[in-house]
């Protein structure tokens, strides 16, 4: 993950900001540091320090105020990613399907902002929506519905220099938020409008290869409340600086302390890449689902833009 860029330290804007008060001082007879004035009256010396602790005070909030707006954003530390994703099967939302209603396939998308604040905290909000079809109770009864997944907020606290270390890892904390007729969840299936994913996070380089292991635990928020575990693992082979080409998988088990059967769990293999094109960095993989939960063609890309 990179830092985005060390944060700018204010001082020539700070700098400016001073010129007005300091000509102020000055020209209210602040008396010059080494030159003696002569001798003057109780009062008009009272008058005088009032005068200069009024523009010491002027100044003090003025720097800390262009400080504060110098590092309060920087667009380097910004980066904006567009996915879209293909999967044949899908699992509908529990809140919104019907009885007997099974999602046939789903086109969906998601556009996160992200803001990498430190070198080792980031904090992204994601908008997913999907185009899906759906089978009904009904022979031949199918459509297609678009439909926004609600909002994602997602907190990643990730080891410093990550991508340079032998052993890295970290905990990607999300909050999420699903809509009552939403045709998939946010997070994950937990019965629930509002939800929390927990994802710890280990890493492993050696020799060129990258392994990332990554499963998420959700936790439902609110009466009639279920917990997901949803496994995730990726083995990539870097080549050069800008290109690698591995394999993902991802797969949800159901239930915590309550496994699903092995039908009704999704698990996908993947073929992936990440390169670099202009100033874009391409994420694209190609899969297959191996259950009947998962079944069929899965496809993926993701686009992203650091400024």
């Amino acid at each position: 993950m990179s830092d985005g860029g060390p944060p700018h330290d204010g001082f020539t804007t700070s700098t400016q900001v001073l010129v007005m008060p300091y000509c102020a001082c000055r020209a209210a007879g602040a008396a010059t540091p080494g030159i003696h004035a002569p001798a003057v009256t109780q009062g008009r010396a009272a008058a005088r320090l009032a005068v200069l602790a009024a523009c010491l005070v002027m100044l003090w909030p003025r720097t800390a105020a262009s400080q504060d707006a110098q590092s309060a954003f920087d667009p380097a530390r910004l980066t904006v990613t567009q996915t879209f994703n293909f999967l044949n099967t899908t699992t509908a939302n529990s809140m919104s399907a019907t009885a007997g209603q099974a999602s046939k396939h789903a086109y969906t998308s998601e556009t996160e902002f992200a803001y990498t604040f430190t070198d080792w905290y980031q904090l992204a909000i994601a908008v997913p929506a999907s185009l899906s079809g759906v089978a009904g109770i009904v022979p031949g009864n199918s459509g297609e519905t678009a439909s926004w997944n609600g909002l994602t907020v997602r907190n990643l606290f990730i080891t410093p220099g990550a991508d340079k270390r032998d052993v890295f890892y970290g905990v990607s904390v999300q909050l999420g938020y699903t809509p009552q007729n939403a045709a998939l969840p946010a997070i994950a299936n937990t019965n629930t409008q509002f939800s929390v994913g927990l994802t710890p996070i280990i890493g492993f380089h050696q020799g060129g290869y990258e392994l990332i292991l990554s499963p998420t635990l959700a936790f439902g928020l609110g009466p009639g409340a279920v917990t997901a575990l949803a496994p995730a693992a990726r083995l990539t082979r870097k080549f050069t600086e800008t290109f690698d080409l591995g394999v993902e998988y991802g797969g949800t088990l159901g239930q915590i302390g309550s496994i699903a059967p092995s039908g009704q769990q999704a698990h996908i293999v993947y073929g992936v890449t990440d390169f670099k094109l202009g100033a874009f960095n391409v994420s694209a993989g190609v899969g297959y689902g191996l259950t009947t939960s998962s079944n069929g063609l899965a496809m993926k890309l993701g686009i992203s833009h650091s400024f």
